[in-house]
């Protein structure tokens, strides 16, 4: 009996995103199914920033040896907890904005229906070029 009802309301779900994109002018066309290998790709991109800075591990304690990693590690400690809190704060606003707009274009096009339309062309293109500089220094680091 649970199983029905789980099905009616992932149905009532796709209904209204689909009648949200019609809203927006857009037709469904993004299809919504993740296989074993698509959710190992995930997992395992996910999973490979941190792994990547594992190796680095040598060079601190190269530099300044257990007691200059101790140091590094503990002078930002105090930070950690208020980065997670406004870093929580952002995504629960990003959750809010992708399930308002909910189109592949993601960034862009949030920036540019959020700012209007003076500003779209300019606010889209900065937030394209931020989001390619932080993935640049993302992925050379990685």
């Amino acid at each position: 009996m649970s199983e029905l009802s789980i099905e009616n309301d992932e149905t009532h779900v796709q209904e209204s995103d689909e009648s949200r994109l019609k809203e927006l002018g857009y037709r469904q066309e993004l299809f919504r199914a993740l296989n074993a290998f698509a959710n190992f790709g995930i997992a395992f991109t996910i999973l490979s920033e941190p792994m990547s800075v594992l190796p680095l591990i040598y060079l601190g304690l190269g530099a300044g040896g257990p007691q200059g990693m101790l140091i590094t590690w503990s002078s930002d400690q105090c930070f950690r907890p208020i980065i997670s809190v406004l870093s929580a704060f952002v995504a629960a606003s990003m959750s809010e904005i992708v399930s308002s707009y909910p189109t592949s274009g993601g960034l862009y096009y949030w920036s540019a229906s959020l700012s209007g339309p003076m500003w779209a062309p300019y606010i889209s293109y900065m937030t394209g070029y931020f989001n390619f500089l932080g993935l640049s220094g993302l992925c050379s680091g990685t």
